[in-house]
């Protein structure tokens, strides 16, 4: 866009140059006519230059043509969030609430594979412990917005709290109900968040969970900072060995 805005304040300055030269022109005829009254019509005919002088009106009005060419052409690039029929509930929902993240999502082939994994398994949240690699941050961010706006769609409205034969010690007992001394609660907030989703994946997968600390969990991110307190705090023993 910029490059034909520059394009059309080139062709205008041309059209500026030409009606100078033009008007130059008409200045030279008055001179030869001035030895009588008739002569004096010359410098109407040097008025035709200043006619001329309209070009770069025409080179404005081509100029801004190009940008809004140039504006089209970026509208197309949320064309992956386009509806289809063939679309199943949890891609509706994802194409119309998480755009960005979808349209992320078709080009990274970890990805793909957690969302196929969604989309054909018994029970979705299986998928979280095995065909998706919570730690790819493009994985984390589709988990994260469909857990928060699809979650009816993509998962049933089933709780990432629901047991799996998947789970940890420490997972079993953070699911367990806030009101019970577990962490139902904050880890449901935390599925939600990138950053929380990379964080759990990391705890789960380290042979020192609390290397984690510094490596895998943002502490500055508030989910992530209350499910680990939590965990911590209500499930030491499982989540720390001890």
């Amino acid at each position: 866009m910029n490059r034909a805005f520059s394009f059309g304040l080139v062709v205008a300055g041309l059209a500026l140059g030409c009606g100078d030269d033009t008007t130059a022109t008409g200045g030279s005829g008055g001179s030869g006519g001035g030895g009588g009254e008739s002569a004096g019509g010359s410098p109407a005919t040097g008025g035709g230059g200043a006619g001329l002088g309209g070009t770069p009106s025409t080179g404005g009005n081509g100029t801004g043509g190009d940008p809004g060419t140039g504006g089209n052409g970026t509208g197309g690039a949320a064309a992956s969030c386009v509806d289809d029929v063939n679309d199943t509930a949890c891609v509706a929902c994802a194409k119309d609430s998480c755009c960005d993240a979808y349209a992320a999502c078709e080009g990274d082939a970890g990805c793909v594979q957690c969302i196929t994994c969604t989309q054909t398994a018994a029970d979705p949240t299986t998928c979280l412990g095995t065909d998706c690699d919570l730690s790819d941050v493009v994985v984390a961010d589709m988990i994260a917005c469909a857990n928060g706006s699809c979650n009816a769609d993509c998962f049933g409205g089933q709780s990432l709290c629901e047991p799996s034969n998947q789970d940890t010690p420490c997972l079993t007992c953070v699911k367990g109900a806030s009101n019970a001394g577990g962490c139902c609660t904050e880890l449901e907030a935390c599925s939600a968040d990138p950053e929380c989703i990379q964080c759990l994946a990391c705890v789960q997968s380290a042979a020192d969970p609390t290397a984690c600390l510094g490596n895998g969990c943002a502490l500055a991110d508030a989910e992530t900072s209350d499910f680990l307190s939590c965990a911590l705090n209500s499930c030491g023993d499982e989540c720390q060995g001890g």
